[in-house]
C-alpha cells in the first residue's frame, strides 16, 4: 500500500481569454501619447495650417524646399508626420497586446527603442526627401 501521497496537475479548463483592465490600460498609456500628436498633426494639415510651418525657420532642409517648391512641402511634412506617428502608436499598442507591459522594465526599454528607432528613420527619411527637393531645384535651374 502506498501511503505517499502524490500531486497531479490537473489543467485548468480552457476559457475565452479576455484582456485584463490594467493590458487595457497600458494599450491606452502606451498608444495614446503619438497618437494624439499625430491627430493633432493631421488636424492642422486639414485646417490648412500645418503646424510645421513653424518649423521652417529652425529646419535648414525644410527652409530649403519651401523656397523651391512652396508651402505645399510643409502640408506634406506634417502629414508625413501625422501618418508615421499614427503607424509608431498602433505598434506601441500592438506591443502592449503581445505582452511588452508599461510596468515590465525590459518592455519599456524594448518599446522605447523600437520608438526612437521609428522617429529616427522618420527623420532621415524627411531630412533626405527635403534635401532631394532643394538640389532638385539646383540641377534645374
Amino acid at each position: 500500500m502506498n501511503t505517499t501521497t502524490e500531486l497531479v496537475d490537473i489543467p485548468a479548463p480552457a476559457s475565452k481569454t479576455r484582456p485584463s483592465i490594467s493590458t487595457l490600460v497600458g494599450l491606452l498609456v502606451g498608444a495614446v501619447l503619438p497618437v494624439l500628436v499625430a491627430l493633432v498633426l493631421l488636424g492642422s494639415a486639414l485646417l490648412h495650417c500645418p503646424l510645421f510651418g513653424r518649423l521652417v525657420p529652425r529646419w535648414p532642409a525644410l527652409k530649403c524646399a519651401v523656397a523651391v517648391e512652396g508651402d505645399a512641402v510643409v502640408a506634406r511634412m506634417t502629414v508625413a508626420w501625422g501618418i508615421g506617428l499614427l503607424v509608431i502608436g498602433g505598434l506601441q499598442g500592438a506591443a502592449e497586446l503581445l505582452g511588452l507591459s508599461i510596468t515590465d522594465p525590459v518592455g519599456i526599454v524594448v518599446r522605447t527603442l523600437g520608438s526612437l528607432a521609428l522617429e529616427a528613420v522618420l527623420y532621415l527619411a524627411s531630412n533626405s526627401y527635403l534635401r532631394t527637393l532643394a538640389s532638385g531645384s539646383e540641377t534645374t535651374a
